[in-house]
This record gives structure tokens, sequence and C-alpha cells, in this order.
């Protein structure tokens, strides 16, 4: 007897429970050898894992008096650009040189009023986009960062 697994969009597992004495315990259920994982997996990101926006201080004083935050790229792309921890170092250097500072905003997808959507981005990687505006309540810390 077999126990199929839907962990979420990107991974399947099937266990073989006859191995696991007879239903006594989940615990002890193996692996079936056809079990799936698809390719993405790896990458594969959770839907309410903390993420980043890099900005610089001159777009966010454009909106110090209202509660939400615009990036350029809503109007021009559709969506605002995020990175997760592991990408932001990255996504700094490449998108911010010549800036004397930057802001980082750590945001809680939980709170976001906008729809958040992972998709494959630069070197295949997954990146959060926000389909419109960052709710100022999600963001949980601003780090403000000099540039060397």
């Amino acid at each position: 007897m077999f126990l199929t697994l839907f962990l979420n969009a990107n991974m399947i597992l099937t266990y073989d429970i006859r191995s696991a004495n007879e239903f006594a315990g989940f615990a002890a259920a193996r692996p079936h050898k056809n079990t799936l994982a698809l390719p993405t997996t790896s990458k594969a990101k959770e839907k309410n894992m903390i993420f980043y926006h890099i900005t610089t201080p001159e777009q966010w004083a454009k909106f110090d008096k209202v509660d939400y935050l615009e990036a350029d790229s809503l109007a021009t792309e559709g969506f605002i650009h995020g990175s997760y921890a592991e990408q932001v170092d990255a996504s700094v250097r490449l998108y911010f040189q010549g800036c004397e500072r930057v802001l980082i905003l750590k945001i809680d997808p939980t709170l976001l009023t906008a729809k958040l959507v992972t998709e494959t981005s630069r070197n295949g990687d997954l990146f959060p986009h926000i389909y419109g505006q960052l709710n100022k309540s999600a963001i949980l810390e601003i780090e403000n960062r000099l540039m060397t």
C-alpha cells in the first residue's frame, strides 16, 4: 500500500507504508522507489518566506505621507521587485551602483495586501514580485545601507 503526499506544487512524495509494520506509524514509513521530486524543488520558496525590497531614500521619501510604496517598476513592468535574503547583496550590486545609500525593506508576505507571485528571473532563480502597492504595514524592518 502506498501513501502519496503533495507537499507543495514542487514536491510529491510516495511512501510504501507496507514496510511500516502495517500502518504502525507514519514515522516508520520509507520513501518508495518511485518517489517523484519535480526539478524545481531545490529552488522552491515557501509562500510565507520573508523577503526584501530594495529602494533608495529618494524613492522612499516620495511616499512619506501615505501608507504604501510604489516602485517605478510597478508602472513599467506591472510589479514591484523583491529578493530573498541570499539574493539581496547581488541585487544591490547589480541595480544600485552609483547610489550613496539604499534602504532594504524586510517584508512579511503574510501582511501584504497585494498579490505576491514567486517567478523565475535572473539566473533562473525564483524571485518574489508584488503585483500592486506595497503596504507599509507589511514592512518589518528597514536597513539603511551605506554603499562603499
